[in-house]
């Protein structure tokens, strides 16, 4: 079950038709980009940045929905077309494992992450402001955290390996792009926010492209998934010494490859 985009373009498998897209003229040594994250971790601050500064890329991103079993068949349909764009996953790396070499043959795979408690306190405004039964509405942010996420639908398609509360399910997610780090570019929200034009030049290095002399910055009114504020630290004076520790027990072995230090 993919997690409802308002606006965003959704791939039909049967004909890969790319519907809501506007491709532009491209280099014919130009990838594709696929954008990966957990959910509420800033995809849409990292694929309206990419459009900003990078034209020949269009912010009306593609994204990997429906089935997770095609999603093999169809990284291989879509390095045989021309066309050249944005897509973008929630799903862990594991979904890959089979085509993960014809996957970074062409794509630019970029994985940004965001610190665990402003995810997760991200999806509680989220699940609750969109009213869905695939997610868990709570009365409380302590409350999602402890949340069994495998009893609602909109983890079953994105998660191979499972988490057994929001906290773990987080960490599980990164964890599973990490042994790819030295591959793919792994960008943290902060810093896109905070030193956005070195993460800019991060992105064209990446790439191959020229970046702006003076970089754009999105803001929360281009187009976005229920954009936000987008604060870091949200989570503070949220949560319990519980819930906190929690975090910190399972974040405590992937933080210092993520550049977090606990």
């Amino acid at each position: 079950m993919d997690t409802p985009d308002i606006g965003a373009a959704i791939i039909d498998l049967e004909n890969l038709s790319m519907v809501g897209a506007c491709p532009l003229p491209h280099p014919d040594n130009m990838k594709n980009i696929l954008v990966v994250s957990h959910e509420r971790s800033g995809t849409h601050f990292l694929i309206n940045s990419i459009a900003k500064n990078f034209s020949v890329y269009s912010n009306l991103e593609l994204s990997f929905g429906g089935d997770p079993r095609d999603l093999s068949s169809l990284i291989l349909s879509i390095c045989n077309r021309r066309d050249r764009r944005i897509f973008k996953s929630h799903h862990q790396a594991y979904f890959f494992e089979e085509v993960m070499d014809k996957l970074l043959e062409n794509f630019h795979v970029f994985y940004i992450v965001r610190d665990g408690r402003d995810v997760v306190r991200s999806c509680y405004d989220y699940f609750n402001a969109v009213g869905l039964d695939i997610f868990p509405q709570t009365s409380s942010l302590k409350e999602l955290v402890w949340i069994d996420p495998t009893k609602y639908a909109f983890d079953g398609g994105y998660s191979k390996k499972k988490g057994s509360n929001m906290f773990e399910r987080w960490a599980l997610h990164a964890e599973s792009w990490l042994p790819y780090r030295d591959v793919i570019t792994i960008i943290r929200y902060e810093e896109l926010k905070r030193k956005f034009n070195l993460q800019i030049k991060r992105i064209g290095s990446a790439i191959g492209m020229e970046p702006p002399q003076a970089p754009s910055m999105p803001t929360v009114k281009d187009r976005g998934i229920v954009n936000r504020k987008g604060l870091s630290g949200g989570w503070k004076g949220s949560l319990s010494d519980a819930e906190i520790e929690l975090f910190l027990r399972v974040a405590r072995n992937i933080a210092p490859d993520l550049g977090y230090h606990l």
